[in-house]
């Protein structure tokens, strides 16, 4: 909390609230400060912290509630707020941060659906091997849900083809069982490996005949 001219500031409340009323001046305003204010425990003085070039004020740093702006970031991409996606990670939010869902951006993104999101959340050089609680990573997610161009994205950064979840499945596996012809090509053209087997012992190429998709098959 800070205290100005005898007048108590809940910080983290109002960046909250700035959120939720998506009130985009106030909420860049309250990063702004946030950047300038030193990190120091909750009975340390801040000398005069310069707010714009006209001003200056003193404050007082009080403990409030910790509401962590990375939260704030997963609330943007499920409203599709590209623009608060960019203007929180400007301000230097953990990009590989993971959620009480277990899911980083880019994995609610792709679960999205949201290209843009993924794109401006890829330029900012996420750590794409990251898994869920199932040991999903962002593309086995994509390949599973049929996201092609999220899938082309993802390709661009190298990523590990042959992972595989906590059932042993590849993301050739999923979109194979899944009838993405399209990104089961993607990935071969990639060179995914399609002798690998779950836990079951099956493979691609069982799954694309399990689901009755012969034209996958064919490819395998």
């Amino acid at each position: 909390m800070v205290k100005t001219e005898n007048t108590l500031f809940n910080f983290e409340v109002s960046l909250q609230k700035a959120h939720q009323n998506n009130d985009e001046p106030v909420l860049f305003f309250l990063l702004e400060l946030d950047a300038q204010l030193p990190s120091m425990d909750s009975d340390t003085a801040v000398p005069l912290v310069k707010i714009d070039k006209n001003s200056t004020q003193e404050f007082e740093i009080d403990d409030g509630p910790d509401i962590v702006r990375e939260e704030i970031v997963f609330e943007a991409i499920k409203r599709r707020d590209v623009r608060k996606v960019q203007m929180l990670l400007n301000k230097g939010c953990d990009i590989d941060y993971m959620g009480d869902e277990g899911l980083t951006f880019l994995m609610l993104a792709v679960k999205y659906g949201d290209t843009e999101i993924v794109k401006l959340l890829l330029e900012n050089n996420p750590n794409v091997e990251l898994q869920d609680r199932n040991g999903n990573n962002a593309l086995m997610m994509a390949s599973s849900l049929g996201h092609n161009n999220i899938v082309h994205l993802l390709l661009q950064k190298n990523p590990v083809l042959d992972n595989q979840n906590n059932e042993g499945m590849t993301a050739l596996m999923l979109a194979a069982c899944n009838g993405k012809e399209n990104i089961v090509r993607q990935l071969l053209k990639e060179g995914a490996r399609t002798d690998l087997t779950n836990l079951d012992g099956k493979t691609a190429w069982t799954f694309a005949m399990d689901h009755d998709y012969p034209r996958i098959a064919d490819l395998l």
